[in-house]
């Protein structure tokens, strides 16, 4: 015999515990609703925006796709082998239509650990929901998996000892009853389930107020022992609803066991009760889903149809579907009866294959031709479609649903743009081409085969390569072929060979993407302009301002040393002359420092600017050059931060001169005063400096142009002096250092320049 202490203990080994309120479900929100989906048994996330943002995503989700923490993160960044899917455009046209997309048994495969990816097929459901607001835009991503059944079975027996400690400690509410039907033993968690404490001498059967059958009818007490008796019932348990002595309502399944020796009459009973109101919820949630769902397939914008059989037996037909055929009776039909001029277009061993292999067939833009109605010409439509097989409770083939949009209008359309694109092309008077979005060239206008002299054919299969300059095309076409591959724009100066004299001549190329709604590149948009004379005039200004630059350097050092004579003459015979030699030294200091950077750019030009690398402590040289720049200026207040361990590696006279450039701009550039700020720091054995100041700032559109040569924001000519060349020899300084400068601004705020160099940097000594 069992020991009956276990399954019906004894008055000293019942549990007294307080009565534990039962939990009010509260309005909704988006807290608890997230709670309320992580329990659904089925595939469920929230995605946000345009991008497609995880929001929410529960367990079985993320244990589908195997992959953790998905919240903030871009679902094309998670799943890039979903990017060119059909699910990504159904998502996009839900997102962008408010149109929900409803999809039976779409096989999906995920990677998994072994190397092996595993075959799922989902039912999924995709519907737009908004947050507080109209642009608070989600959506709703519902599956469920249908790739096999979930099946149930039975727990070991547990050992008395471990039987004990489950009673007691199990999540679950569990209790014995005599045959009598008064409650023995209980564990904490029915305390929690019901609310209270058991009354050990009123209570029969179940701790509740009452209780209620599926159809609502009110369980008697005397037809409780029916379910000991039902093995279906022991089994399977009983789906019941409870009212709690508070008054509420809880959904639970009853698991009831007789506990007797074999063939012998039961000496008492054990309970298991499980909560399952939220399982409740959700099943009717999902039921509420589903009737939606249904209701909106027939009014789907895609068109959807399943076929049934080796015949391709029309079974289910959407509107969006039908349309494409007109007035021509579908359902019920035989696909190619009723459409035969498809026959020929390859249709019918399309259908075939995917029937009897079970791969999936997508395709975009496919041009068919299509009968409206009997007897009608066919005409022209191009569809963006998938057929996918259909598989019965036995994993075999049974039909095929076949899913898309027609592309008709929007085909047409872009062909039509692309007519009036070659159109603009032809007309402009500069080298033009277009390639398709592998990059292969399918245009090139007449001023391009004027220019080069080349034949279609020969610009077909040559194209640019057959015009550029030998020198440095290598390079250039790694770079032209990187840009392709990240879809950015590309902009160069390169030389083209000019079939007219044979000239190799200059011009600024620009590749440009052309992108559709989704951002994919349809084709590449290729320019040349020819500016052989504008840089031919540039070069000659560097050679005379190059040349004009060593011509004043020696008499404008006299000029420096007769004032300084002067100066020290005058010193006590009359002081106001003495003051305007001091004047003019001043004027003369800064025409010496415009002429040194005009040599400068000589030697950037030349690429003969060099190096000359020692070891100095940083922060002396920035305070050196802090207190001249407080001297020139009693308008702002200039403040430092940072220090600098150990001593750098570096050119100390080209350093400073880029940390003087930068403070000297600070202070010229906020005419109205007010602090400037300058940060030093390493970061992983590089020096970063940075110089802020709260002045006019600088228009993102001159930003980009600030470290050009001879640039200068446009109006500042009129107001600060300057060639426009300090930041283009200090940008050249850095670089040669191996580091790296740039700047950030907000026009009438302020700007920052920061440069970041290695510390050490002995091995470019001589450069």
């Amino acid at each position: 015999m069992k020991d009956k202490r276990l399954l019906f203990g004894s008055e000293n080994e019942f549990h007294e515990s307080g009565t534990n309120e039962r939990f009010h479900l509260p309005v909704m929100n988006q807290e608890m609703l997230y709670n309320i989906f992580s329990k659904v048994p089925a595939i469920l996330c929230i995605v946000r925006g345009p991008d497609f943002i995880y929001e929410f995503a529960n367990d079985h989700y993320k244990n589908l796709i195997g992959k953790g923490n998905l919240i903030g993160k871009k679902l094309g960044e998670v799943l890039p082998e979903m990017k060119k899917n059909w699910l990504m455009e159904g998502l996009q046209g839900v997102y962008n239509t408010n149109e929900p997309i409803n999809e039976k048994q779409v096989k999906l495969s995920f990677p998994r650990e072994g190397g092996e990816d595993e075959i799922i097929y989902l039912d999924i459901n995709c519907q737009v929901y908004y947050g507080e607001n109209e642009i608070d835009k989600r959506v709703f991503i519902f599956a469920y998996n249908v790739t096999e059944q979930v099946k149930a079975g039975k727990l070991k027996a547990f050992t008395e000892k471990k039987f004990r400690n489950l009673f007691y400690n199990s999540p679950t509410a569990v209790y014995t009853c005599n045959v009598q039907g008064k409650i023995i033993l209980y564990n904490e968690a029915l305390v929690e389930l019901c609310g209270r404490v058991p009354d050990l001498e009123n209570d029969l059967w179940c701790p509740v107020k009452n209780i209620f059958l599926p159809d609502g009818t009110p369980l008697k007490i005397k037809n409780w022992k029916h379910f000991y008796e039902n093995k279906s019932v022991n089994r399977e348990g009983v789906e019941l609803t409870v009212e709690l002595f508070n008054g509420t309502q809880r959904a639970i399944m009853l698991y009831p066991e007789s506990i007797s020796e074999e063939n012998e009459e039961p000496e008492g009973y054990i309970n298991t009760m499980v909560d399952i109101s939220g399982q409740v919820h959700a099943r009717k949630e999902l039921e509420a889903v589903t009737k939606v769902i249904e209701s909106l397939y027939l009014d789907a914008p895609a068109f959807i149809c399943t076929l049934r059989g080796p015949d391709h037996i029309y079974e289910l037909v959407n509107p969006a579907y039908q349309s494409i055929f007109g007035r021509i009776h579908l359902n019920g039909q035989k696909f190619f009866e009723v459409s035969p001029e498809l026959k020929d277009q390859s249709f019918f061993k399309l259908l075939n294959h995917v029937y009897t292999t079970g791969k999936p067939f997508v395709a975009t833009e496919q041009l068919f031709n299509i009968s409206k109605d009997i007897n009608q010409a066919p005409q022209v439509t191009y569809l963006n479609f998938s057929v996918q097989p259909i598989h019965d409770s036995g994993n075999k083939i049974s039909g095929l649903v076949i899913f898309g949009y027609d592309v008709t209008e929007l085909v047409l359309t872009r062909q039509k743009g692309e007519e009036n694109l070659k159109k603009i092309l032809e007309s402009l008077p500069q080298i033009t081409s277009i390639s398709s979005a592998e990059g292969k060239d399918i245009y090139f206008n007449n001023f391009f085969y004027e220019y080069s002299g080349l034949t279609k054919e020969e610009a077909t299969v040559n194209g640019w390569n057959s015009i550029m300059c030998p020198d440095g095309k290598e390079d250039l076409i790694k770079e032209w072929e990187e840009c392709k591959k990240k879809d950015i724009e590309y902009k160069r100066e390169l030389r083209l060979k000019r079939n007219q004299d044979g000239m190799y001549r200059w011009h600024i190329v620009n590749l440009t993407p052309v992108k559709n709604h989704r951002n994919e590149v349809l084709n590449w948009v290729a320019s040349a302009i020819d500016i052989h004379e504008q840089k031919w005039k540039d070069e000659k200004k560097d050679e005379f301002l190059s040349i004009a630059s060593h011509e004043l350097k020696t008499p404008l050092t006299s000029v420096k040393a007769y004032l300084q004579l002067i100066e020290l003459s005058m010193e006590k015979v009359d002081p106001e002359i003495k003051l305007y030699c001091q004047r003019a030294i001043v004027s003369v200091d800064r025409l010496g420092n415009l002429i040194s950077e005009l040599l400068d750019v000589s030697k950037i030009q030349q690429q003969n600017l060099n190096l000359n690398i020692t070891a100095f402590d940083f922060n002396e040289m920035l305070n050196r050059v802090i207190e001249n720049g407080r001297f020139s200026t009693t308008q702002h207040e200039i403040t430092a931060s940072g220090f600098i361990e150990k001593k750098i590696e570096a050119d100390r006279e080209r350093i400073e001169q880029v940390v003087n450039n930068l403070l000297n701009n600070a202070i010229k550039y906020s005419p109205d005063g007010g602090g400037i700020s300058i940060k030093l720091s390493t970061i992983n054995d590089k020096l970063q400096l940075s110089i802020s100041d709260h002045g006019i700032g600088i228009s993102s559109y001159d930003l980009e142009k600030v470290f050009d040569r001879y640039f200068r924001a446009a109006g500042h000519g009129l107001h600060f002096q300057g060639l426009g060349i300090g930041l283009f020899i200090s940008m050249e300084i850095i670089r040669l250092h191996g580091g790296d400068m740039w700047a950030s601004s907000t026009l009438g705020k302020g700007t920052t320049f920061t440069f970041l160099i290695p510390m050490y940097n002995h091995i470019l000594n001589n450069r």
